[in-house]
């Protein structure tokens, strides 16, 4: 039986995992750093836009900066979007119940990126495979685990054993990981299933996210670099299953009039798919020797689309208190209290995202019909109201709150 060692060992090649592997790797140095991924090496993109995308926000732009991956993106299918406009089903987007947000109102050139999930880790694996620090391992896949005082262990499907002495989890919502630590988390299901799929639109997208708050949960219109926008639709289970079956012509005639018409006729160009929607938290983030960063730690509603930047946040939070405790001769990447650090940062930040998605969910989906226009009459006053709008713009760009060295440093905008 083969052993290797490393001094923290990543589970997961995701986006967040390889953030945190290159965001140790440039502030620490001189560490042995492992990415351990099930799957394989990411192939190259095709020429067709994929159909998962995310929204990044500048912050999350700046920690791509940092990490050597931003400058990998193609320019050509880099979504910016320079406005972004909410409103609830009782209004119109340009009119009453609804909010809009404006780069040019907020000193910046673009409030955020939609940016293809391929594409994007696969600029960061590239990134990855360039660091002197790490080491990429990919389609291995763990299957135990022994963690105690003095070092932790993985054992790999291929029967090799990696010695750690950290180990990260950024291995998604259903995290092996946490599961081996028997870590809980709190949370619940929505009730409901988010429907994908990018659409052509009859007007043009004005580089604009457009985003309608209906009855039974949120449609988002997202800005693709290409022309097109793609949809994220959160609607009850069973609505969303019928949607999921409806034949093209009669998905299109729905989905026109679920967004008001907002960009007009819209018309399928791709399959749809759809996944469920939770929100979660776990009970804590970190313990004997490892930690749990992106969405191996929390999940949250994709209503505001902050899933991706606070696991850029949370890799970013944790890389620089290991970088600043590893300043230290002889210092332990596996101590508690740096691991703690950490855990008090990021958990009370992402609880307070939390509860604000939780808010705007029960507020836009309540069944009590004068909860739901009270929240359409807020988006209305909040528009008039400049600075409270502008703090707004603020959290969602990442310009606001306790915020990495990397963030802060950064000229965002």
């Amino acid at each position: 039986m083969s052993r290797r060692d490393f001094d923290v060992l990543v589970l997961g090649g995701g986006l967040t995992g390889l953030a945190f592997g290159l965001l140790l790797g440039r502030q620490a140095g001189r560490l042995r750093i492992g990415i351990m991924e099930a799957g394989p090496v990411p192939q190259p993109v095709s020429e067709a836009t994929g159909l998962r995308v995310v929204a990044v926000s500048q912050a999350s732009r700046a920690i791509l900066e940092y990490c050597g991956a931003w400058n990998r993106l193609p320019g050509h299918r880099t979504g910016p979007y320079q406005r972004m406009v909410v409103w609830q089903h009782e209004g119109s987007a340009d009119g009453r119940r609804c909010i809009a947000f404006d780069a040019a109102e907020q000193g910046v050139g673009e409030l955020g990126y939609i940016l293809e999930n391929e594409l994007l880790r696969g600029a960061l694996w590239q990134a990855a495979r360039d660091c002197p620090s790490l080491e990429l391992l990919p389609g291995l896949a763990p299957t135990a685990v022994r963690m105690d005082a003095g070092g932790v262990s993985v054992q790999g499907a291929d029967g090799a054993v990696l010695d750690t002495r950290l180990v990260v989890g950024a291995d998604g919502q259903d995290s092996w990981l946490r599961a081996q630590a028997g870590v809980v988390c709190s949370g619940h299901a929505y009730g409901q299933r988010a429907l994908i799929a990018h659409v052509d639109s009859e007007k043009p997208h004005q580089q604009t996210a457009w985003q309608r708050f209906l009855p039974d949960g949120p449609l988002a219109l997202l800005p693709l670099a290409d022309g097109r926008s793609s949809v994220v639709w959160s609607c009850a289970d069973a609505r969303a299953r019928l949607l999921a079956d409806e034949n093209e012509s009669s998905f299109n005639a729905a989905l026109t009039a679920a967004s008001g018409g907002v960009l007009g006729a819209l018309r399928l160009t791709t399959p749809r798919a759809g996944f469920s929607l939770a929100a979660q938290q776990a009970m804590y983030y970190t313990g004997m020797r490892f930690a749990l960063i992106g969405d191996a730690a929390h999940r949250v509603h994709p209503l505001a689309g902050q899933g991706v930047n606070l696991g850029f946040l949370d890799a970013a939070a944790l890389a620089e208190k290991l970088a600043d405790h590893l300043a230290s001769p002889h210092a332990d990447p596996g101590d508690p209290l740096a691991l703690r650090r950490y855990e008090r940062w990021r958990r009370g930040e992402v609880a307070i995202t939390m509860a604000a998605m939780e808010a705007l969910h029960m507020a836009f989906t309540s069944p009590w019909p004068g909860v739901a226009r009270a929240a359409g009459a807020g988006l209305a006053f909040v528009n008039r109201l400049s600075p409270v709008k502008t703090r707004l713009a603020d959290y969602a760009m990442g310009r606001r709150g306790d915020l990495p060295r990397v963030v802060r440093a950064a000229r965002m905008g």
